[in-house]
Parts: structure tokens; sequence; C-alpha cells
């Protein structure tokens, strides 16, 4: 099989790295990139073309942009999707894996985007793959006129949402009163900024962190490294 050499310097220092890209690697990532360069020509009639794009391109093993001599899912972002930060466009990436082009234009983008972090709080963890979520059946607790309510996604507010959202994340992420002093001081150390929704957890004598924001990894690494530990 034919092999084609990438090579980029790294950003620290003066080595140089040799990535070996095999062909049909490249070749999915020329098939990619044409692909989104249709989408992105096609406008916003093609939302879900280019973002279904964008989730092929970013989470293919290993990542097809490799191909094309870019390092980092934010590098591709910065090339490719210029007018989106990268928060925004994992986002709308999420929107377009789950949801159909009928539900965008019934919903909208926003309120599906909305749903869906509602989901994954509710839920744990949306699961991988395309497997359609049903949004009409979906049904949010809300306070209207100071009574809670039920209403389904047609009824509620992106700002209800978010808002029930929250709520769940407090909850979730609440250290109970008994939890150990290694739980009680990571709480504290993640309790802010971009980190504050990152669930810990103990049990059977290990620590587990889940939802941490793709964008936060550094800054979860960096507090980490300053966390005073009880011995």
């Amino acid at each position: 099989m034919g092999v084609s050499v990438a090579k980029r310097k790294a950003v620290k220092g003066s080595v140089r790295i040799e990535i070996k890209i095999d062909r049909v690697l490249e070749l999915a990532w020329d098939a990619a990139a044409a692909e989104l360069a249709g989408a992105e020509r096609e406008g916003a009639g093609a939302f879900d073309r280019k973002w279904e794009t964008v989730d092929a391109i970013i989470n293919h093993d290993p990542p097809l942009y490799l191909a094309g001599g870019i390092a980092t899912t934010a590098e591709f972002f910065r090339q490719y999707c210029k007018d989106t930060t990268v928060r925004t466009a994992l986002r709308l990436v999420r929107v377009a894996r789950y949801a159909s082009p009928v539900e965008e234009e019934r919903y909208t983008i926003s309120k599906l985007d909305a749903a869906l972090g509602w989901i994954d709080v509710q839920t744990g963890g949306l699961a991988k793959g395309r497997i359609p979520v049903d949004f009409a059946k979906l049904r949010f607790s809300v306070e209207r006129d100071g009574a809670r309510t039920r209403v389904g996604l047609d009824e509620a507010t992106v700002q209800e949402i978010r808002l029930e959202t929250r709520k769940l994340q407090r909850k979730a992420h609440r250290p109970h009163p008994s939890a150990s002093p290694v739980v009680l001081a990571l709480n504290r150390a993640l309790g802010r900024g971009r980190l504050k929704g990152i669930g810990i957890h103990q049990a059977h004598g290990k620590l587990s962190l889940t939802a941490i924001p793709m964008e936060a990894v550094a800054e979860l690494a960096s507090a980490l490294s300053r966390v005073k530990l009880p011995h």
C-alpha cells in the first residue's frame, strides 16, 4: 500500500515530527475536504451536510485531518470553521449527529443544542454513534407563574431548558456530605469556570472524572497539578 509522508515542525523547540499517512487515509481526507467545501458553498441549507462531515473528520480513528497536515482538532477548526469557536463547533456537530433536517427546521438549532445538553446531564452521557433521539417525546419540568409544569420541546424555551440543565448539573455534581476528603478537595478545585460541570466519583478505591469538556482538558490538567490532596 502506498504511503505519503507529511512533515510538520513541532510547536515547541526545533524538533521535526514526521507523520506517515496511509494512502487510504489520504484519499478519505481528500473526499471529506471536498465535501466540506461543497457544503460551505451551498450555505445554510447544507447544515447537516457540513457538520456531519466535520464529525466524520474529527472523530475518525485516526482523525482525517492528519492527512491534510493538520496536527490538532483546534487547528482544524481554525482553518476550516473560521467563524465558529471550538465549543460552538462541537455543539453543532452534536446537533447534526442526533437531529434530522426536519427536526432542525421544526425546533431550531439553538433549542436542539439545549435539549441535547439536558439529555446529556439527565442520562449521564449521550449514546455514541448516530442513534436518533425522539425529540417529540421529551418533557421538561419548568417553572411558570410560580408553579411547576411539564412541557414538550415545542413549548419549552431555550432559556428554560438551559436553566433546568444547570439545576441538574448542580444536583449531580454536589458532593455527598460523607464524601471522602479527596473528593471534597477536587470538588473545590474544579468548581469554577469550564471545569464546573465535571463529575467526580470515588468507588472501590478508584477515582473517576466524567463530563469533561474537550476544550477544557488543558485547563483540567493544570488545575489537577495544583490540587493539594489531604494526607
